[in-house]
């Protein structure tokens, strides 16, 4: 249908493609002004909330009839409930793929994103954590050619009714036996993650850290582990020994380390934290003007307590312990007694003037003194 008008006398009408006359006046001067296109926009917008309301009810029914989403896919022919299945003889290789079992005993491998279920695998006699990764486990042999690995296992909650057997879901662990030559098996899927052992701190003064692993007698030994204790994001290092780093060691901040094996970072990345604090907080550097009182104090008391030794008041000179801990030297150039010591330890040039020549005033001073930091370096005597 169509629309039209007269344009003599303004009536308009819906007509067919073969209108040629107004039916009010009988005139032929009549156009087209729409065509039936228009007529069913028309008709929804007149119509816009039973529209609406049939949208509505259509929505709602495709909403509560929709089918559910498909369980995960498991292998053809297999009936629930499965169950693992573990050897009970030895292994006679380094590897070996997890296994499961259907209802009716089909055995099928473990696949990582169908099944739900998370591995995690110990070294018994090393400690070692192995990274189980699509049901392969697969034990280093460093010391021998037999290994004994516990596995254990976590089910998704809603993954738990699709698993039966005391030995899946009671029962959480098992322990593989393995036999192999060590120096032949198959290294290449051999690894396993780095545990932390234990942080020390190396020396208090300076708050410097050791990072000890377990079964790590030398770490230099390992350039594959990389380790940060700066978080997750690194930096990573191949280090175990930390200079102190107030950033990261401040005091009361927890010991927080993270590492990984090179090139295995998704596989093998662990944090290390036992809630433990940084305790260590060094000396505040010494100002210059400190060291200068330091040197001016240390000056006087050490001639003053030489020209002591020198009269006899002591048998031993000031602070034999101390600068004999700090390594000082003596230069001894006497004329009058003869002696001429270059770079001599401390306690020997004290014995020589205090005990050789016991009972007499020696005529001899302290000409000059070196340093080294806060630290007597070299005392030099001479004649008076």
């Amino acid at each position: 249908m169509k629309k039209f008008k007269c344009n003599d006398c303004g009536h308009t009408w819906m007509g067919s493609e073969f209108t040629t006359t107004c039916p009010e006046c009988g005139s032929s001067n009549i156009v087209m002004i729409s065509d039936d296109k228009g007529g069913i926009i028309d008709l929804i917008i007149k119509n816009k909330f039973i529209v609406l309301g049939i949208l509505a009810i259509i929505a709602l029914f495709i909403f509560f009839k929709a089918p559910t989403p498909p369980p995960p896919p498991t292998e053809k022919g297999l009936e629930k409930p499965f169950s693992l299945v573990w050897p009970t003889q030895t292994i006679n290789d380094n590897v070996y793929k997890i296994m499961l079992k259907d209802k009716n005993g089909k055995k099928f491998a473990f696949n990582e994103k169908r099944d739900g279920i998370t591995f995690f695998a110990e070294n018994i006699s090393t400690n070692e954590k192995i990274i189980v990764k699509n049901g392969i486990i697969a034990p280093c042999f460093n010391k021998s050619n037999k290994e004994t690995v516990r596995v254990t296992w976590e089910i998704k909650e809603s993954r738990k009714g699709d698993f039966s057997g005391v030995n899946t879901l009671q029962f959480k662990q098992h322990d593989l036996k393995f036999e192999t030559n060590k120096d032949k098996h198959k290294v290449a899927s051999c690894y396993s993650a780095p545990v932390v052992k234990s942080v020390k701190y190396i020396n208090k003064k300076n708050c410097d850290i050791k990072i000890e692993f377990v079964n790590i007698d030398n770490f230099d030994d390992h350039p594959e582990i990389l380790v940060s204790i700066s978080g997750k994001e690194g930096p990573f290092k191949n280090q175990n020994i930390w200079k102190y780093d107030p950033k990261t060691m401040k005091e009361n901040n927890n010991i927080i380390v993270w590492t990984y094996l090179k090139d295995k970072k998704e596989e093998t990345l662990k944090e290390y934290n036992q809630g433990d604090k940084y305790t260590c907080s060094p000396p505040k550097p010494i100002t210059k003007e400190e060291i200068e009182k330091i040197k001016k104090d240390a000056n006087s008391q050490v001639k003053s307590r030489f020209n002591a030794l020198c009269n006899n008041q002591q048998s031993k000179w000031y602070g034999y312990k101390k600068f004999s801990k700090d390594n000082s030297k003596v230069n001894i150039n006497s004329n009058i007694y003869g002696i001429k010591e270059s770079n001599i330890p401390f306690y020997e040039a004290s014995q020589k003037i205090g005990s050789k020549y016991e009972g007499e005033t020696m005529q001899l001073k302290i000409s000059k003194i070196e340093w080294d930091g806060i630290k007597i370096k070299k005392i030099f005597i001479v004649d008076k």
